[in-house]
């Protein structure tokens, strides 16, 4: 745990000189939208330091960067939207997945490699009444990898 807190407090050192490489930060100083973006140098860094999971540990030295926002502002929501299809257009990502259930949904967008073991610029993107969330990691991430972190969460 103190891992985790001492790399948070680098996270948000750091975070400030990393701000002019976030793709949505025309909705990043939006009233209620919350960011944390992690650069480039910071994951660099985090290769270094054990966060107590091999798996997570792996991933995190593929990673370039990571961006996760809270939009609980309507307005920021409907442009986060609009910026999240150019986006997606414009990095030719495509959707993973796709999941509903009743007034929220779920889409998962990336790059599959040509082998189909990695993915890149994964974008993951949820909306529920008064709030979206976004997540976009750049990188490269095994399925492998996913596949562990996903079974060790729903442990």
């Amino acid at each position: 745990m103190k891992r985790l807190l001492f790399l948070f407090a680098i996270f948000c050192t750091i975070l400030t000189s990393c701000r002019a490489q976030n793709p949505f930060q025309a909705i990043a100083d939006m009233d209620d939208v919350q960011t944390v973006y992690v650069g480039n140098a910071v994951m660099k860094l985090a290769k270094g330091i054990d966060l107590g999971d091999q798996a997570l540990n792996k991933m995190t030295g593929n990673l370039d960067s990571v961006l996760v926002m809270n939009i609980s502002n309507k307005k920021a929501a409907q442009k986060a939207r609009e910026m999240v299809k150019e986006y997606v257009e414009q990095n030719g990502l495509e959707q993973l997945l796709a999941a509903t259930e009743k007034d929220e949904s779920t889409t998962i967008f990336g790059r599959a490699s040509d082998d189909g073991e990695n993915i890149s610029d994964m974008l993951l993107y949820t909306t529920e009444p008064g709030e979206s969330n976004l997540i976009l990691i750049k990188g490269k991430i095994s399925m492998e990898q996913i596949g562990q972190l996903a079974g060790k969460s729903s442990d």
